[in-house]
């Protein structure tokens, strides 16, 4: 097939698309998902030479934003409304929401057909902060063909047109309609994922320790000994590099930082070691102190982002401090502190959240009480009850903080674990369904990624280096809708066998 061929192929299909649309939209039965995947991205990704993704398919956190790439600073709006008023809109919000910082350009798709002309003056809604050029900037399925026919490689242009031919034939429309003129309708449903994307800083600092000092590990057998440290057995011959870390400092009197790893004689750290009140120095060598891009690091090979993920976590353990939640290395957990930014233990804990547009209280800590005591009017306290969380770190396309909610049980002191927790637990786990477990989930994502800095006009950060923390992953139109009941393990009449054993039809 010549290349002229291929270039009315492309028109052929890019206006099938446009027809659809329009088709779908009189009828108002048009969901831009539906070649949102399949199409458009691919489409706009070989057109643009960019790496373009949907977030129509996750929570909609960008305002006036359907496809996105981060490194490209692009933004797009995918929309069938061709009007002045929609192109106002889009720009309005994006300039409101400061997208600007993130995007330096934004592109308004309009895949039914855009007007002959836009008389009104955008300039004026942009504030100078991003260059919108109408004629440039509103693009719609012609203005692509356009595009794609001064592709000069020949057979890239040919793999457009195979993308097209894969979404627009003349039977995949036709099985598109039979679809949507179909009585049995497939039920969908919002999915959320126990995810929340999370962006980490982007450098890297490291320097060679300096921390071999025999004396130094007198000084952690004598903190084992008064409590600073927790006890390991094997006296010096089990100490381990933070231990030293920790004695060092202490020595200095200086705050001891878990926002660190040792790897390889080296410590590695967000925190810069050029700033000369960083007490990270006192404990390498400043001659050796460089810094690196964090993907140069941890892409090297598992073991160093293995080592990587370490450094997330313990660099996220201080951002949590921050909101009242404290990591309890022994259970590998993060929980809800019963003191939250009080020294005094409460008789519960309660922390706000917005819930549905609605900001109301919710309480993390509760006090349990001895219920036989309790009937002859004495209170008597057994032990704190914490809502926790496991944190798991994950690297797909993005980093993703993978939550699973749990609950910590700890003695009136509020810091040591109950001896009656692992009979609390499986009480609790017993009785929560899938929308209890929802819905701790959503307000743990609530407060990992609420910015303290926007809510609190005298907050000071206890660490330079910020996370950005976006809101749980959701798919906003999952099908097919699964009932919470159908995911449960059904249970056997054979009173012989397990209940927790899942049948299958055949």
């Amino acid at each position: 097939m010549n290349r002229i061929n291929i270039l009315n192929d492309v028109k052929t299909y890019l206006g099938r698309f446009t027809q659809e649309v329009r088709n779908h939209t009189a009828s108002s039965t048009y969901d831009i998902n539906i070649h949102a995947e399949t199409v458009l991205i691919p489409l706009l990704n070989k057109v643009f030479r960019v790496n373009l993704k949907n977030y129509n398919s996750e929570q909609k956190n960008y305002p006036a934003i359907d496809l996105y790439d981060y490194e490209a600073r692009l933004a797009i709006q995918v929309t069938s409304d061709s009007d002045s008023k929609k192109i106002t809109e889009t720009i309005s919000k994006f300039v409101e929401k400061k997208q600007y910082v993130t995007f330096d350009r934004l592109i308004v798709y309009i895949i039914s057909q855009k007007q002959d002309s836009y008389r009104k003056d955008f300039s004026e809604l942009t504030k100078g902060h991003i260059d919108f050029d109408v004629n440039r900037d509103i693009i719609d399925n012609a203005d692509l063909s356009k595009i794609i026919s001064d592709i000069i490689n020949t057979n890239y242009v040919k793999e457009v047109n195979d993308l097209l031919m894969g979404e627009f034939s003349e039977l995949k429309i036709t099985e598109r309609k039979v679809r949507l003129n179909s009585k049995e309708k497939i039920l969908s449903e919002k999915l959320i994922l126990n995810f929340i994307k999370f962006r980490p800083p982007q450098k890297l600092y490291f320097a060679i320790t300096d921390i071999n000092d025999e004396k130094l590990k007198e000084v952690v057998i004598q903190l084992r000994k008064e409590r600073f440290l927790p006890y390991r057995r094997g006296g010096r011959h089990n100490i381990k590099g933070k231990d030293l870390v920790f004695a060092k400092l202490h020595n200095l009197g200086k705050e001891s930082k878990e926002d660190f790893i040792l790897f390889q004689d080296k410590l590695f750290t967000f925190r810069d070691l050029n700033n000369s009140n960083e007490s990270l120095r006192e404990i390498i060598d400043t001659g050796t102190i460089d810094n690196i891009d964090a993907s140069d690091f941890y892409e090297v090979d598992e073991n160093y982002l293995r080592k990587y993920k370490e450094l997330l976590r313990n660099s996220i353990i201080p951002l949590l401090k921050e909101k009242g939640i404290e990591w309890v290395n022994d259970d590998r957990i993060f929980r809800f502190s019963a003191f939250g930014s009080s020294s005094i233990i409460p008789k519960e804990r309660k922390v706000s959240w917005t819930k549905e547009t609605k900001e109301q209280p919710r309480t993390v800590v509760f006090e349990m009480n001895n219920k036989e005591k309790a009937k002859k009017n004495e209170v008597i306290l057994i032990c704190f009850k914490h809502l926790a969380f496991f944190l798991e770190i994950e690297k797909y396309d993005e980093w993703y903080l993978s939550i699973r909610p749990t609950w910590s049980f700890t003695n009136p002191s509020g810091s040591y674990k109950s001896r009656f927790e692992s009979k609390y637990l499986t009480g609790i786990k017993r009785q929560e369904n899938n929308e209890a477990v929802n819905n701790h989930f959503l307000f743990i994502s609530n407060c990992i990624s609420t910015d303290l800095a926007k809510s609190d006009l005298n907050y000071t950060p206890s660490v330079p280096y910020k996370f950005d923390f976006i809101e749980p992953v959701t798919f906003q139109k999952f099908s097919p809708a699964i009932k919470d009941e159908d995911w449960l393990p059904r249970k056997s009449n054979d009173k012989n066998k397990s209940t927790n054993q899942i049948l299958i039809d055949f």
